[in-house]
């Protein structure tokens, strides 16, 4: 609500013809100012609490990057370890079918 401001020009101050006192358009203002300023303070809240979530979400990023990487080292690990057990196997099943083939021919 806008409320009239009274002018001065030289010694004359022309009032108002509202029927608003001038301590009342004070207040109204004031009251303004604060609700503006009580708001600015939930929205800085909140972007504070914004802030901190997005901090902690960056932290968990980081550490999901880093059991990431751990797991994929670990998984490597056992792929090389799978492979050297599946040529051993195919090694042995090698031999097995050889000595077969051998106590056959006996």
């Amino acid at each position: 609500m806008a409320t009239p401001i009274s002018k001065c020009i030289g010694s004359e101050c022309l009032a108002s013809t509202s029927t608003i006192s001038p301590e009342e358009g004070y207040a109204d203002v004031l009251d303004s100012i604060d609700k503006k300023l009580t708001c600015l303070d939930a929205r800085l809240a909140l972007v504070e609490v914004l802030h901190r979530e997005f901090q902690a979400l960056s932290e968990s990023l980081e550490f999901s990057q880093e059991q990431l990487a751990s797991l994929t080292a670990e998984n490597q690990t056992l792929r090389d370890s799978m492979k050297t057990l599946t040529d051993g196997m195919t090694h042995l099943s090698g031999k097995n079918k050889k000595m077969k083939e051998t106590i056959l021919d006996i």
